[in-house]
């Protein structure tokens, strides 16, 4: 819904409302896996059909494409969103 702010909350929803079990979802931040903890970000199943991305403290390095995959033994399907964030700037390191 827009660009965040340095230091907001987030919280993504992937939710799979038919198919047949079981279902594995797995995040994506720019096409890296997301670990269940990693830099910030927490994943949490709930149920057999979905799975929130939470990022308590939203930072710039959090910029991005977040993808959710859905996979059973069927086959896979995805959904991608961009999370910005606002005043956000890389760190600019000189080397003389």
């Amino acid at each position: 819904d827009g660009p965040l702010n340095d230091g907001d909350s987030a919280v993504l929803t992937c939710y799979v409302p038919k198919g047949d079990k079981p279902l594995k979802i797995k995040w994506y931040h720019n096409n890296r896996h997301v670990t269940h903890h990693s830099k910030g970000i927490s994943t949490s199943v709930f149920g057999s059909q979905a799975s929130l991305l939470n990022i308590l403290s939203v930072e710039p390095h959090h910029k991005g494409n977040y993808t959710c995959i859905a996979t059973n033994a069927a086959g896979k399907s995805s959904y991608t969103a961009r999370l910005d964030v606002n005043g956000s700037c890389e760190e600019i390191t000189i080397y003389l």
